[in-house]
This record gives C-alpha cells, sequence and structure tokens, in this order.
C-alpha cells in the first residue's frame, strides 16, 4: 500500500509547519521499495489546529458520557457532531497561514483526493503537537444520519468511514524515523493501579478474557505498582523488553499508580531513557484518562519516543476502567495469540468496538509486531461489541495524585 508522510514542525508561536511526502510502491520492483512521487510545504496555524483538536476531544467525552448512561442505539447525533468537527480540522490542515510565498495546501488536498490506490498516512510530529489526526472527517458531514435505527451493529462504523482512522489507518509519531524490528523475542512488563485493576477485572464477565489476563500474570508475572519498582525493573530489563503496558489513573502528563505514587511526564522520561539500549524498539500502552491529550508540562511522546521505544497507543479524553482494560486486553490477544502488527490489530478494533473505539489513537509505528503464539486464545463470543453495555462505572483520570 502507498505511504503519505505528512511531517508537522513547530515554526515559531502560533504556525506550524506542515510537509508533505508521497511514496508511491514501485511495482516494476521489489515490493517494499518506494519512490517519492510528491511533495509540497505550507504554514498552517498552530492555534486553529489546537482549538480543533479540543473540539473534538469535547465531543469524544460527550460520547463517553452518553455511552455511560445510555444505550448507543442513540448516540448517532454524537458522532455526526464528531465528524463536523473532524471536518474543521480537515480545513485547518489545508488553510494556508500567513501570506508567504509558499505552495498552495489546495493543491496536495486535491491530489489527494485523485488518488486511487488506497492510501495510508503517516503523521511524522514535534511532542509538542498531538492532534487527534485519525479524526479529521473530509466528507460533509449533513449526510450522515440522524439515527441507527434499523442499521446492525456491525454496520454502522461503515456509515463514518471517511474518518481517517478508517480510510486511511492514520497514525502519528514522533518525527525521529527508526527502523521497526520484530519484538516477538522479548517481554512484556506491566504497570498497574492494584485497586482500580482488580475492580475493572472483576467486572468483566468472560471467563476467557479473565483467562488471558491469567495467563499475563503467569507469564510475565505480577505487575508492577510503584515508581521505585518500575525504575529498577527497567534499568535491569529495558534490552528484554518490547511492550511497556501501564493501567491505571492518568491525565494529560501524570501516570497515578497508587494512592500517593504518582509519575509525571518528566520523570517517566528519564527513567526509560537508556542510550545503550540496542534491542528492538518497545511500544508502550499507556491505559488511563487523556493520556494523548498533552499538556504545556509536557506529553508521553517524548518518553514513548526516547532511545529504543517506538511510541505509544493511548486516549483521547476520559475513559471508563471496564472498556479500557477490555479494550487493551484484546489489544494484547490480536498482538500475541494472532500475530498481527499493531497497524493491523488497531484496524480490527477500530471497526469492532466502534463507536467508544475512537477514543483510543495510535503514536506510534503501525509496524511493531511482537507475536506470542503460545497465548491462549479468548473466545469469539466474548468478543462482542464492547461500547455494549457495561462499559465502566468510573473514570480513568488522576486528580491529585491519586
Amino acid at each position: 500500500m502507498n505511504i503519505v508522510k505528512v511531517i508537522i514542525s513547530v515554526h515559531g508561536s502560533d504556525a506550524l509547519k506542515v510537509f508533505w511526502n508521497e511514496w508511491t510502491k514501485d511495482k516494476t520492483a521489489d515490493t517494499t521499495t518506494y519512490r517519492n512521487t510528491y511533495k509540497t510545504t505550507y504554514k498552517i496555524s498552530r492555534h486553529t489546529v489546537e482549538g480543533c483538536a479540543e473540539e473534538i476531544r469535547n465531543v469524544l467525552l460527550e460520547l463517553v458520557k452518553h455511552c455511560l448512561k445510555k444505550d448507543i442505539e442513540a448516540a448517532a447525533p454524537i458522532l455526526k457532531k464528531l465528524a463536523e468537527k473532524g471536518n474543521l480540522l480537515y480545513q485547518a490542515l489545508f488553510t494556508k497561514f500567513g501570506d508567504e510565498g509558499e505552495e498552495d495546501p489546495h493543491e496536495i488536498r486535491d491530489h489527494l483526493a485523485t488518488l486511487e490506490d488506497p492510501f495510508q498516512l503517516d503523521f511524522l510530529v514535534s511532542n509538542l503537537v498531538l492532534v487527534p489526526w485519525g479524526l479529521i472527517y473530509p466528507a460533509d458531514p449533513d449526510l450522515l444520519p440522524a439515527s441507527w435505527e434499523g442499521t446492525r451493529n456491525s454496520e454502522r462504523w461503515e456509515k463514518y468511514r471517511d474518518f481517517w482512522c478508517f480510510a486511511h489507518d492514520a497514525t502519528t509519531r514522533y518525527n525521529r524515523e527508526k527502523e521497526i524490528e520484530d519484538a516477538s523475542s522479548l517481554a512484556m512488563l506491566r504497570v498497574i493501579h492494584p485497586a482500580v485493576f482488580e475492580k475493572a477485572r472483576n467486572d468483566i464477565k468472560s471467563t476467557s478474557e479473565k483467562n488471558f489476563i491469567d495467563w499475563l500474570d503467569a507469564r510475565y508475572g505480577i505487575p508492577l505498582s510503584t515508581e521505585s519498582s518500575l525504575k529498577q525493573t527497567w534499568r535491569a530489563n529495558a534490552a528484554n523488553t518490547g511492550l511497556l503496558y501501564f493501567y491505571c489513573h492518568a491525565s494529560a502528563a501524570k501516570l497515578a499508580i497508587g494512592v500517593n505514587d504518582s509519575i509525571p511526564v518528566h520523570r517517566l522520561f528519564l527513567h526509560l531513557s537508556d542510550p545503550k539500549r540496542k534491542a528492538p524498539e518497545c511500544l508502550l500502552l499507556i491505559n488511563g484518562c487523556r493520556t494523548a491529550v498533552g499538556d504545556p508540562r509536557g506529553s508521553f511522546m517524548l518518553p514513548a519516543s526516547t532511545q529504543g521505544l517506538c511510541g505509544f497507543v493511548g486516549t483521547e479524553t476520559d475513559v471508563p476502567d471496564v472498556f479500557a482494560l477490555r479494550f487493551s486486553t484484546s489489544l494484547l490477544h490480536l498482538l500475541f495469540q494472532r500475530g498481527k502488527t499493531l497497524g493491523e490489530a488497531m484496524h480490527c478494533l477500530y471497526r469492532d468496538h466502534f463507536p467508544l473505539s475512537l477514543v483510543y489513537a495510535v503514536y506510534a509505528h503501525r509496524n511493531f509486531r511482537m507475536s506470542q503464539p503460545e497465548a491462549p486464545d479468548i473466545d469469539e463470543k466474548t468478543r462482542a461489541n464492547f461500547s455494549i453495555g457495561a462499559i465502566g462505572t468510573r473514570w480513568l483520570e488522576a486528580l491529585h495524585g491519586n
């Protein structure tokens, strides 16, 4: 599949510089060979982009709150509103900022619309620019349905397939290029808030999902639950770790893994920095509220992209505890037992668990792979849409260090 790369960097305090670079697979040579066929550069308004991102996240929170209280049958108007906000971000991405004599952004917009072959979108960004690019919606939101009456749940996502997370498997990562190797020979390290984790686990009804979590304990050991144990264990095992998993209360710049034990993003960066690490890249799965939002004090993009790491999967808004645990367990199952890449796994999850799946975003390499064929399977019957039914009773939100 062809790849379109979008490099976005901070240009002063009020502008972002956008560089489009299209790589087309050379069909006359080896299938892994690509050639650069198109590129253009221009500036856009940083404040406009950040405002659109905030509006998207506000609607996502509205969606989550709706699903906590009501059935998703009545969620169509909220999804329509989300598409409207996504369309504003689309406009912001292609609206030139300033009068400098740079290239016309409408040129690349029109070019993308003419591409007949499917293509993937890779956003390469500064750690200061965390934007839900996958929720850009280029089509006309007015054409979306006002209700889902008479529509099967498994087909609903198709009505919204123009969102870039569906249409182009859009991913975002820090603009440090890294080669991805297979992490299947490496181990997994888990860090959890024990009380929060156990409560969510006890609320899961599926025996096969619980058995999968039990297998994780048996295979990788009991999860860590303090900052000091993370620091010590990472120092000793970083070279052998392919996936670092967090399930805890969180905010845009902090992980709360205990009542009096929280890890701000700057300390996590220092703990995970290891210039001597030579192992294949390690993925972070940061399961808590708003871990993909970013903050003036920093974002999880930086510690997740330091030497030897390849980014993270995070959340664009608050997330309910049970849904978060089931979603992450299903992601691990697809990586481990089904042998899928991160991009392939998220491709499945976005569709299978729509619409709450849109809360999650990939700020990492889509080609990350960590096959563990000995992992147990999860019963197909238990993998119904996690957006339906009991999705949780509390947020994974960090407040005042708790």
